[in-house]
């Protein structure tokens, strides 16, 4: 079978190439060319579509999800700009607030250990006072 069977086909007719301005090999070389195009067409089609689908696969190309993340990074930037002053300046309020409460809580064990002591001596000499008064009273 031929590779090129509109021109063989065209060939063999009687009216031929003979008549015509163009040459029987020349119109094959000419048939060949085209069906060698769109042989290629077709393979990149499907290339085109085969990337196409890994591209959606992906959530994009690499510059389209680059865009897509610069243009993020940008509107965070502006959302910080706007807002991020309130928002920094009521995080310094609270860690300050958040230090104070620290220190007051270890001012409260400080006392609270403070206090212990006072109990601990109280409690001894209430002992040792126990202990006197049973003596006074053992020799009366």
């Amino acid at each position: 079978m031929s590779d090129t069977p509109e021109t063989d086909a065209e060939a063999i007719t009687p009216s031929g190439f003979e008549d015509d301005d163009v040459s029987a090999e020349f119109a094959r070389k000419l048939e060949r060319e085209r069906d060698e195009a769109r042989e290629k067409i077709k393979r990149q089609t499907d290339r085109i579509r085969y990337l196409e689908g890994a591209t959606n696969y992906a959530k994009g190309t690499p510059l389209s999800i680059a865009l897509k993340e610069r243009d993020e990074a940008r509107e965070h930037l502006e959302h910080v700009k706007e807002y991020g002053t309130e928002e920094i300046n009521a995080s310094v309020d609270l860690r300050q607030k958040l230090a104070q409460a620290l220190v007051e809580l270890d001012n409260m064990q400080d006392q609270r250990d403070l206090a212990m002591k006072v109990i601990s001596r109280l409690e001894r000499e209430r002992d040792e006072a126990r202990d006197e008064l049973s003596k006074i009273l053992k020799n009366e």
